[in-house]
This record gives C-alpha cells, sequence and structure tokens, in this order.
C-alpha cells in the first residue's frame, strides 16, 4: 500500500469512529455541551491507547483533597433554592422535562433519609432534610427527566445521578498552606522509601480527620498502595504532621473535616 492511500485510510477510520462514537443519541447531547474535548476523549477509548507509566521517585504523586464525594460548602446547602444552587455545572440549560428530583441523605446504610419533589425546585420537605444535614454528611441528588429520542422521536426516562459532601465553609488548612504541605509529606518519606519498592508502587489513599483544634486523628489506609512497609510509613507521616488550622462554619464554630491523601503511581 502506498504512503499517501495509508494516510488516507487512517484519516477515514479516524472520522469513523468518531461518528460511530456519537450515534447515541444521549451521546449526541453530550457532545453539545461538553465540545470537542469530548470528541477527542471518546476516539481515545475507542482506540483503546495504553500508556505504560513508570513509577520513579521523582514522579511520585502526592495530593491532598477533600475525601471522596463532589465538595459542597454547608451555606449553599442551607440557602439554596434549587438543586442547580449546590450542584457545580448542574445542567439545568438541557433538562426542562422533570419526572421527579430525589434527595437523600446516605451518610450511613442504615435510616437514610429520602424526599422527593417532581422538579428542581427544593420543595419544603426537602429544605428541612438539607438543614438537617451536618459537616461531613453525604447527600444523594436523583433527578428523572423525559427527552425525546432523536431516532424514534419518541419521549424516554433518562437519570442524572451524584453524590455531594457537605463541607465547612472555611475548610481546614495546614499551617502555611497546601503547598508546603505537599513540601512536607515529601520531605518525610521520599527518603525512606527503598529503591526497590518505588516501581512496585500504585495508586494508595489514605484518609484522615483534622478534629476541631486542628489535630490529625483517625489516619487510615483505605486503599493500599500496593507495598506495605510504604502504606505504614505514610501512617506514621500523616500521624506526625503539625497541627492544622481547624475548619470553620459561616457562623465561626470550629469543626473537624475529613481528607483523603492520595499517593503513589502519576497520572492516576
Amino acid at each position: 500500500m502506498k504512503k499517501g492511500t495509508l494516510v488516507i485510510t487512517l484519516a477515514i477510520t479516524a472520522i469513523t469512529l468518531v461518528a460511530f462514537t456519537f450515534s447515541n443519541p444521549q451521546e449526541k447531547e453530550l457532545q453539545k455541551n461538553l465540545g470537542t474535548a469530548n470528541i477527542t476523549h471518546k476516539v481515545i477509548s475507542a482506540l483503546n491507547i495504553k500508556k505504560t507509566i513508570i513509577v520513579t521517585k521523582e514522579n511520585l504523586n502526592y495530593m491532598v483533597r477533600g475525601s471522596f464525594a463532589i465538595p459542597v460548602h454547608a451555606e449553599k446547602i442551607k440557602t439554596a433554592k434549587s438543586i442547580a444552587d449546590f450542584i457545580p455545572d448542574y445542567p439545568s440549560t438541557w433538562i426542562s422535562n422533570y419526572e421527579e428530583v430525589t434527595l437523600t441523605n446516605v451518610t450511613t446504610s442504615k435510616n437514610q433519609l429520602k424526599i422527593t419533589s417532581k422538579n428542581d425546585a427544593v420543595s419544603p420537605a426537602q429544605k428541612k432534610l438539607l438543614n438537617r444535614l451536618s459537616i461531613g454528611a453525604l447527600l444523594q441528588v436523583k433527578v428523572q427527566y423525559s427527552a425525546k429520542n432523536e431516532i424514534t422521536q419518541v419521549n424516554e426516562t433518562k437519570y442524572l445521578n451524584t453524590t455531594l459532601n457537605i463541607i465547612p465553609d472555611v475548610e481546614a488548612q495546614f499551617e502555611d498552606g497546601n503547598e508546603q504541605l505537599i513540601t512536607y509529606l515529601k520531605s518525610a518519606s521520599l527518603d525512606k522509601i527503598a529503591p526497590e519498592s518505588i516501581p512496585l508502587i500504585k495508586q494508595g489513599s489514605y484518609t484522615f480527620i483534622i478534629n476541631n483544634i486542628g489535630e490529625i486523628q483517625d489516619v487510615k489506609c483505605y486503599q493500599t498502595c500496593g507495598v506495605q512497609v510504604v502504606d505504614k510509613l505514610i501512617l506514621d507521616v500523616l500521624k506526625k504532621m503539625p497541627n492544622w488550622k481547624p475548619a470553620e462554619t459561616s457562623d465561626g464554630n470550629k469543626v473537624s473535616q475529613q481528607f483523603e491523601f492520595l499517593f503513589g503511581e502519576p497520572g492516576c
């Protein structure tokens, strides 16, 4: 096959992949809202391109963030009149035909309070549920709506689900800021990791709580990095961190806040 023919063939294949990726009407709807970046992602997924990442001492990932679910400040929850007021980037422009909206406190597996309304406006009963959520609570939002199938022209029921973590209005902070926190964690751990262990390290997840006086509590390994001795080292480093500035509510009360420390394989 000639070189020119090969280039044309590859180009046609790439275009075909893009067209196939968005043949589903739901994908087309998302494409309109997310733009061409979504096309690139889908083409790469279709081609199943994988990149091997070699873990080295220099590229080990260190990241501290609020735990797990999408964070939302408590004040936004308390003052919300619509679910769009507290869900980041809520697609209100392309959801109009609501069937029901359900808010559920899923902080624990028992006694989960669930309140349903007919649209995106927060009902009086849902308002009571939101006002009862404490710092650290988990709120599940399930939106059920109808949209016309572009092929069959028939209305179909669709769902949007998300889980939010209620965080303080003023978050807990390492005394000298996040950049210095990462510097501290690296200086306290990197030189203590054996060279032969580094290539074996995967993405590890560790949780801890900053209490209402800034002390570190309840340090746990949520997901191992794959090397037990390194897990133990990371837990020890977290336990020995200096005190933080505690989190505060909008009225100035100091409260506890949970964090997650991601460590290990880069690019995750």
